[in-house]
């Protein structure tokens, strides 16, 4: 009996992988692959590892200053297109985009275990389903762009951590750390996953041993894997840099005066001549101060600006004018609409059946890690594009609503 039942979730997971891939390769056979429609210095840094230059990138400022910074993107992205540029050639953007549909389908095995471990099986085939026919995940695997390894790598902490519920395991916090260390060398804000787990573990576990200990494995992984390049930041600056210096001029470009009439709600306004001769480093100080004084000195406008991030990370469909490499049409305004309103709503559903029954411990994990994400994009910076790595929770807890909701429905007509 429980090698059939292993043999057919086997069958199931297989047939998802493969749902998933293939909706993704077919958008990506759509697209452009002859040049890289996301204009952003992840293909230079990739390049620039392949001659020899090492993880820099050319001076994007415009200034006087350095010829190269050094720190500018996290390294993870440019690394994983190096390699598959050294093994398929230079510019086989194409290639790159496959890697990406091929971890986004694998995201949605992922999908499943959490969702079975902190709901039950029912909710982790449907999140599994849905995380496989998402457009939002489809559309993004066709771009050049960080969005989707971020995803995958926000997920495998959770699906260690999770493992421990079932299979508890010293393996598991150290394994969760140290994948926690790579994703936030792809993306900083995944290291709020190290903010929620003691929250979190504090009301799952009685034993404060066992907790204590958990934590500090899960730690030890995550250092390990981060400290080879914060201290190679530190031998080139002589200054402690955790992940990179790019945060800092975003979180300027989202916070000044010509962002409370942009669209998008961030301007990259500055007058160059006043960055003159500066470093990486010191560009980073100034864009710091810029961003801080200006909450500072205008609260209401600063208010102003969070309530527009408010709504653009949680809004049902994309701006038009906001798409990368060209606008978004029509059509991916009305999938958004019918992908992200059924999600809201039985997401609002498998939230409150969860509060209602007294099953929130297991769950809390994912409601804190979806509730400090938002918060601090919406804090400093937000575009829809940034809620892409904590849907495959949203697509989780709605999943929960759903089957619970019918179940619901199921009784009241029998009875």
């Amino acid at each position: 009996m429980k090698k059939s039942k292993i043999s057919s979730i086997g069958k199931f997971l297989i047939k998802v992988f493969l749902i998933a891939f293939i909706l993704r390769v077919l958008y990506i056979s759509t697209t452009n692959n002859s040049v890289n429609v996301w204009k952003d210095w992840w293909d230079e840094i990739a390049k620039n590892i392949l001659i020899g230059k090492g993880l820099v990138v050319k001076n994007p400022i415009g200034n006087e200053g350095q010829t190269f910074f050094y720190c500018w993107r996290t390294p993870v992205f440019p690394i994983i297109i190096a390699i598959i540029y050294a093994i398929t050639g230079i510019n086989n953007y194409f290639a790159v985009k496959i890697f990406l549909a091929f971890i986004g389908s694998v995201s949605c095995i992922f999908v499943y275990f959490i969702g079975k471990r902190i709901f039950d099986e029912n909710t982790g085939k449907i999140a599994s389903i849905f995380t496989a026919i998402s457009p939002s995940f489809i559309f993004f695997s066709g771009y050049v762009a960080p969005i989707i390894l971020t995803l995958f790598l926000g997920l495998i902490p959770f699906f260690f951590i999770t493992r421990d519920i079932k299979r508890k395991s010293l393996f598991n916090y150290i394994t969760g750390g140290i994948f926690l260390g790579i994703g936030v060398l792809c993306r900083e804000i995944l290291i709020i996953i190290l903010l929620i787990l003691p929250v979190w573990m504090f009301f799952y576990y009685r034993n404060k041993k066992e907790i204590i200990f958990r934590i500090f494995l899960f730690f030890a992984g995550f250092i390990l894997t981060l400290s080879p390049w914060v201290i190679r930041n530190y031998r080139i600056y002589h200054k402690w840099i955790l992940t990179s210096t790019n945060g800092i001029w975003t979180f300027y470009a989202a916070n000044n005066e010509s962002a409370l009439s942009d669209v998008r709600g961030y301007s990259y306004s500055y007058d160059v001549k006043e960055l003159k001769g500066l470093n990486e480093i010191e560009l980073r100080a100034t864009f710091r101060s810029w961003g801080i004084n200006f909450i500072k000195k205008n609260p209401k406008k600063y208010l102003t600006l969070v309530r527009k991030r408010f709504f653009d990370f949680w809004r049902l469909y994309p701006h038009t004018i906001s798409g990368p490499g060209k606008a978004y049409s029509y059509k991916h305004i009305i999938l958004g609409i019918m992908y992200t309103l059924p999600m809201y709503f039985f997401g609002i559903v498998g939230f409150f059946y969860s509060l209602f029954r007294k099953q929130w411990k297991k769950p809390l994990l994912i409601y804190l890690f979806i509730f400090l994400y938002s918060l601090l994009h919406i804090l400093f910076r937000s575009a829809i594009r940034f809620r892409i790595p904590v849907e495959p929770y949203l697509i989780i807890i709605a999943s929960y609503g759903f089957v619970e909701f019918f179940k619901k429905h199921k009784k009241c007509k029998s009875g």
